[in-house]
């Protein structure tokens, strides 16, 4: 009996990962219910940011309102923080991927999916538990959690992957 000749195999799933990517964020068209895009919270939050009060009773709620007209989001990096903060596991779980791959035990698209599938879940993770910098006072109180980063879980949910192919 002949052995089957694998190495076409091998080449297709090689040229497939060396088209393709994965995207692991929040991406255009996430939009809150009120029509906010999902990527200007995100931007906010990943890098902080100043916006000026809309009206007289959010400066007079502020405490801070004689020294400054705008509202300061701290920067809470969920994004970049979290893929950092894990990026050792997402190393050695891409290797044992590769290896799969290179075995032919699995296609490099399924690979790619379950990378994204699980940079996506650790990312998600990161952000539930982020606590630093804390909410301040009068955002707890309207609220109801000093959970910086989690009030109805949309921008959690928003975080999402996708398989990109390299353009020419």
């Amino acid at each position: 009996m002949t052995p089957e000749n694998r190495i076409p195999d091998l080449l297709n799933e090689l040229e497939y990962l060396a088209t393709h990517f994965v995207e692991i964020g929040i991406f255009s068209g996430s939009d809150r219910e009120d029509g906010t895009p999902m990527l200007m919270i995100a931007f906010v939050h990943e890098f902080g940011m100043e916006i000026p009060k809309r009206n007289t009773e959010e400066i007079k709620a502020d405490k801070n309102a004689v020294t400054s007209p705008y509202i300061t989001i701290p920067e809470r990096s969920y994004l970049r923080a979290g893929f950092d903060a894990n990026l050792d596991k997402i190393h050695r779980e891409f290797e044992y991927l590769l290896s799969q791959v290179l075995e032919l035990k699995i296609s490099g698209k399924t690979a790619l999916e379950l990378i994204g599938a699980s940079v996506t879940t650790k990312i998600q993770d990161f952000l539930v538990e982020l606590k630093e910098p804390p909410l301040a006072e009068s955002t707890i109180r309207a609220k109801g959690s000093s959970n910086p980063l989690v009030d109805t879980g949309q921008l959690m949910n928003s975080i999402t992957w996708k398989i990109t192919e390299v353009s020419a």
